[in-house]
């Protein structure tokens, strides 16, 4: 959601976002955020990207975070972005990529708990690593990516240090077909 408030600041007071989602907890959360920080130029809309209502060939910018790697359908994803996006307008995708997911010193516990989490990205068709794999997928539709990549070394204590802890709540009953509910409250 922060980026709504990057992206109205982005357009000014005569430009607008649209923000969309098929989810209604997460359009209301959205919404909720739009309201407090008063984003007078967000619009946001239910609308399920692979049969979109969105105006085709309408949007300047077309941002994607963390959509790909959920489901796995990078191909159908790109073509739904190339399709929203005007003639010469740019698609800002952002997924994943696990070989940054390092903890030092080595943490054996730590490293099993990222295995398990890419095995069950892919239990459920999604890939973990689709951030890695953009340029492939741009490429093979037809776009020459322009990359951007950023290393940000983590302190202590950050926030997003807790990731591996936040996906494999959210994943437990997933990785407990796959190792079972002792063995991954050891892990």
């Amino acid at each position: 959601m922060g980026w709504l408030r990057v992206l109205n600041e982005w357009v000014g007071p005569k430009g607008s976002v649209i923000g969309s989602d098929i989810d209604d907890k997460m359009l209301a959360g959205a919404r909720s955020f739009v309201e407090a920080e008063a984003l007078a130029n967000v619009t946001l809309v239910k609308d399920d990207l692979f049969s979109s209502l969105l105006p085709y060939g309408s949007f300047d910018l077309v941002h994607a975070r963390f959509q790909i790697a959920p489901l796995g359908r990078a191909d159908e994803h790109i073509t739904v972005y190339k399709r929203l996006a005007k003639p010469g307008g740019w698609m800002v995708l952002e997924d994943p990529d696990m070989a940054s997911w390092r903890v030092n010193p080595d943490a054996p516990a730590v490293q099993r708990l990222i295995e398990l989490i890419e095995e069950g990205f892919r239990a459920g068709g999604g890939n973990f690593n689709a951030g890695r794999e953009l340029p492939s997928f741009l490429r093979r539709l037809g776009v020459e990516p322009r990359l951007d990549a950023h290393v940000v070394a983590l302190p202590p204590g950050h926030p997003y240090l807790r990731l591996p802890l936040q996906f494999a709540t959210s994943l437990r009953p997933r990785l407990e077909t796959i190792v079972g509910k002792a063995d991954l409250d050891v892990t």
